[in-house]
């Protein structure tokens, strides 16, 4: 009878579905940015994925959606800081932005601060060291 557990394969447990999911999920993110590079529209879509992001985290945290813009930032970065998170969202985006202004090495760059920016929703989400990224 298989159960579907190989219990001689040396490499421990099964990673809990959270932790499953969130590599999963950053192994999507590098291949897209990846594929997206390649096809020349990487920094592109670089650029508009922290407003992406932040319209998901927001929405996820019930930011009252009569703040403005301004109100809605630092309403964010007061959660932030209160989890623990030191690096506001405008850091992270400014960050993105510039790597992917960058015409020299902008691949590398750009997905380094991809991935500063969704570990920054995971630690929003779910709090600081309640993650991995692999």
């Amino acid at each position: 009878m298989n159960t579907g557990l190989d219990v001689d394969k040396p490499f421990g447990a099964p990673l809990p579905q959270a932790q499953q999911s969130r590599k999963s999920e950053l192994g999507l993110i590098e291949n897209a940015v990846d594929l997206l590079h390649q096809a020349g529209h990487g920094t592109e879509v670089a650029r508009r994925y922290p407003a992406v992001l932040f319209r998901d985290v927001s929405q996820r945290l019930h930011v009252p959606r009569r703040l403005t813009e301004p109100e809605r930032l630092a309403w964010i970065d007061r959660v932030g800081a209160a989890r623990g998170i030191e690096t506001p969202y405008e850091t992270m985006k400014t960050e993105i932005e510039a790597a992917a202004s960058d015409r020299h090495g902008a691949n590398d760059r750009v997905l380094r601060a991809i991935k500063r920016l969704y570990e920054w929703k995971q630690e929003m989400l779910d709090g600081p060291g309640r993650h991995t990224s692999g």
